[in-house]
């Protein structure tokens, strides 16, 4: 990934990888955590049994996924953290879901009085959530697990082998990765992302709105800003999948990067996929 620390919001609301912490998964060990052995190893706090089986249950199948439609192999462990644990591995605010490596893990938080929690459960009020299968509550924090996907998205963006000449372009490719796996494996679990996406979308009232600003501030423009930025770029994405699906992440890898202007990125991106300028202009990115 960028080797580097990133804030990651929501997967659609963002998504954090810090790679400068080698040594986190040491750090995991060191906690004594509970462990669910299996393909993906799973830590989790005392009490989080239910919530690390789902998620458990939400990423198994992206391994033999990605190199079966990718050629790109690579293994991961998850770990969902309380708060207590939480502040022993990361300097990230509780809550917001990051990825550390290699070797790569994926932490999440194991409970709801999370910041991330705290932001989509106050986004949603007074909406309804389509999923009849579980209470608003349960589905804010499936929601919140469904990073973990746009955290996985990272790791595969990384190994596939593409470039990223900015910010955007990788969160946009990660995220990319993430609704593949979704769509292809749990169109529902895709379908909730997307909805509560859209509410956040429309409840956010953000400062910056440019590409320019998030490149120069990136996470600094706050947790809810950061957090807008993510749900515009989960629009595009769901977009262009609906035209090319995996094709498009064939034709991205292809393509051969020059350093230029902000504006050239977008007009790059346009080639590959019709309405990236449409999409900034409608959000106000360029």
């Amino acid at each position: 990934m960028w080797r580097r620390l990133l804030i990651l919001v929501l997967l659609l609301v963002g998504a954090s990888c810090d790679y400068s912490a080698p040594s986190t998964v040491a750090k995991i060990k060191s906690l004594r955590l509970n462990i669910i052995p299996g393909t993906i190893k799973a830590y989790h706090s005392p009490g989080a049994e239910k919530r690390t089986l789902a998620a458990t249950n939400l990423l198994q199948h992206a391994i033999p996924f990605f190199q079966k439609q990718l050629g790109v192999t690579e293994s991961f462990s998850i770990a969902l953290l309380d708060s207590a644990r939480w502040t022993q591995v990361s300097p990230l605010p509780y809550g917001l879901p990051f990825v550390s490596g290699p070797p790569y893990i994926v932490c999440l938080p194991s409970t709801s009085d999370n910041v991330l929690a705290k932001i989509v459960t106050e986004a949603v009020d007074g909406y309804p959530i389509d999923d009849n299968s579980l209470s608003k509550k349960e589905s804010i924090a499936h929601f919140i697990s469904l990073i973990g996907l746009h955290e996985l998205g990272h790791i595969y963006a990384n190994e596939y082998g593409a470039s990223f000449p900015n910010k955007w372009t990788y969160e946009f490719i990660a995220t990319y990765f993430a609704y593949l796996y979704l769509e292809h494996n749990s169109p529902e679990e895709s379908k909730l992302w997307v909805s509560i996406s859209d509410i956040l979308l429309k409840e956010i009232n953000p400062q910056h709105t440019s590409l320019a600003d998030f490149e120069t501030l990136y996470a600094k423009v706050g947790v809810q800003n950061y957090a807008w930025y993510q749900v515009a770029i989960l629009q595009r994405v769901k977009e262009v999948y609906e035209q090319q699906g995996i094709k498009f992440l064939i034709t991205y890898k292809d393509y051969q990067w020059s350093a230029k202007s902000p504006l050239y990125y977008l007009e790059a991106m346009e080639q590959m996929a019709p309405g990236f300028l449409k999409w900034a202009e409608k959000y106000h990115l360029n």
